[in-house]
């Protein structure tokens, strides 16, 4: 009896030991030279909507050609755009990017959550990213939403 106690309890610490060693997680990190898979295998779109906005993905990766730091970018769509009735959520050290199918959409969103929007993208700064560096983010992202 006891060595049947003594099995089980290995048992138990062995499938604890391995179920914790990773946690599941259903963000997707990406690089943006390289796009993450979609349920359906296909890059993420990258301009979407009727005003042919660029999408979450689209603007990361724009803003990186540009010459501005991404570092770290992680597609959080599944976890944010439901509830929040986004297209595509990223997030990077430095921002969150959501994008939106129409520009009410993105407003309304905007408003709810103070944060700061062009056309179908909108747009918040981590706390630690400086109001200089901002503004010089925002003035880009103005640039690449709205340069059609």
């Amino acid at each position: 009896m006891g060595a049947h106690r003594l099995w089980f309890a290995g048992l138990v610490v062995c499938a604890v030991a391995c179920g914790c060693s990773q946690a599941p997680s259903d963000s997707t990190a990406f690089s943006t030279t390289a796009p993450p898979p979609t349920a359906q295998s296909e890059s993420p779109a990258t301009r979407a909507g009727p005003l042919g906005a660029p999408t979450a993905h689209g603007l990361v990766e724009a803003l990186e050609h540009s010459g501005l730091e991404m570092q770290n970018p992680v597609d959080t769509t599944k976890q944010e755009c439901r509830a929040i009735g986004c297209r595509q959520s990223v997030v990077t050290d430095r921002l969150r990017i959501r994008s939106f199918d129409e520009t009410g959409q993105a407003q309304k969103y905007a408003a709810e959550a103070g944060a700061s929007q062009v056309e179908t993208v909108v747009v918040t700064f981590a706390p630690v990213v400086p109001d200089a560096e901002r503004e010089r983010y925002w003035a880009e992202i103005v640039r690449l939403v709205t340069a059609g």
